[in-house]
């Protein structure tokens, strides 16, 4: 199923904490857990370079943060 610009801006608005006015990174089960984001749209926005992922050093979890052209996709937001 292809993302649309909303469904992706949805995803990757999940990374920017308001009240610290930042970008963070969130596990696979935060992200999964704040705006239901399946394994499959993970892969598409790493695919498409809009978030980068890597491996937790403890559990299995994966880490992922927002790149640059995520950051650009959405604008200013700060």
């Amino acid at each position: 199923m292809a993302m649309t610009a909303n469904s992706t801006r949805e995803a990757l608005t999940c990374f920017w904490r308001r009240n610290r006015e930042t970008f963070v990174p969130l596990t696979s089960d935060e992200w999964d857990r704040y705006a239901g984001i399946s394994p499959s749209v993970r892969g598409q926005l790493v695919k498409r370079g809009l978030v980068s992922a890597s491996n937790a050093k403890f559990g299995r979890l994966t880490v992922y943060d927002i790149t640059e052209a995520g950051r650009t996709f959405l604008g200013d937001m700060a």
